[in-house]
């Protein structure tokens, strides 16, 4: 995991979030900060996180 962020609803940051990576990663977006019960939660809280390897067989080459 690489870290976790709060954001206002507000001021969320789309691109940054949510934009092209040359990784593969992993942004899981949940709704965070204060509740009201007429606007619903004030802001997001996004996990940030990237793959760091792969478990299983390795490729077979196919045959000539």
């Amino acid at each position: 995991m690489d870290g976790v962020r709060a954001y206002p609803e507000a001021h969320f940051p789309d691109r940054k979030v949510c934009g092209a990576r040359d990784r593969p990663e992993l942004r899981p977006i949940t709704c965070g900060g204060a509740y009201d019960r007429r606007t619903g939660y004030a802001g997001n809280v996004v996990v940030l996180a990237h793959l760091t390897g792969v478990r299983g067989p390795r490729p077979t080459r196919a045959p000539r």
